[in-house]
């Protein structure tokens, strides 16, 4: 697999839940046979790192390659499912999906595994090929591409929205003639948005408002940023002005 991967030379690795299911899984078998996973260009090992205190979601680099998860792109890109699972968006978005589903799909994965490895082959690469389709019809790699040049992230970084931030306002700050300062011990953060206590019970007619989206509405109509904030509070304007 080693050797295939090394001849064939990919940019990019995409699959669903690839990193903390397959690659993940791949790596454990690695350390079990004693063998270094190299997947990355040159044959290079990756370097993992763990998102969570439990060890049970993971982030990997491997040198010269992207590993790009479906499910993490298509949040990304702001696409909401009941369930994220291959079978209910290969179903939404192609109209087809896995050759076996169910809640028996285990024991006849189990079955096929001993008895019909053809079978199992086939059943692998229709995930596979499910994958490669929904890529290709959300436009997902360009979506990446795009995402990355914006924000000036790793195409394969997800979240990072301070970083991004950081990168598309610092240099428009500096061309302004200022130098944002570096934060410090002694930085205050927003105290954020009052949360009403909760009284237990069950009530009828429950209305949920979401206002997120206003964010950045709100921060454009009044231009509220950090050096909006910086001249307004240093008394630098007049007051008309802020």
């Amino acid at each position: 697999f080693l050797d295939w991967v090394d001849e064939y030379d990919p940019d990019v690795l995409i699959g669903w839940n690839v990193i903390n299911f397959d690659t993940r899984y791949l790596q454990r078998i690695a350390d079990h046979l004693g063998r270094r996973l190299l997947l990355g260009r040159d044959r290079r090992p990756g370097h993992w790192r763990e998102l969570d205190e439990d060890g049970e979601r993971y982030t990997v680099q491997f040198p010269g390659r992207v590993i790009l998860d479906g499910i993490e792109l298509l949040r990304a890109a702001f696409y909401r499912f009941e369930s994220f699972s291959l079978e209910n968006v290969a179903r939404q978005l192609l109209g087809e999906g896995k050759l076996l589903h169910g809640g028996d799909r285990g024991a006849e994965i189990s079955r096929q595994f001993r008895e019909d490895k053809s079978s199992l082959a086939s059943y692998n690469l229709k995930d596979c090929e499910l994958v490669t389709e929904i890529f290709a019809t959300t436009d997902l790699l360009d979506f990446a591409v795009a995402r990355t040049a914006m924000t000036g992230l790793n195409i394969d970084r997800m979240g990072g929205s301070v970083a991004s931030f950081d990168n598309l306002y610092l240099p428009r700050l500096h061309r302004q003639g200022y130098v944002a300062p570096n934060a410090s011990s002694e930085h205050i953060a927003s105290p954020g948005g009052f949360v009403l206590e909760s009284v237990p019970g069950i009530y009828d007619h429950v209305l949920v408002l979401d206002f997120k989206s206003l964010y950045p509405s709100i921060i454009r109509t009044f231009c509220i940023d950090p050096l909006g904030l910086a001249l307004g509070s240093s008394g630098a304007l007049p007051q008309e002005e802020t």
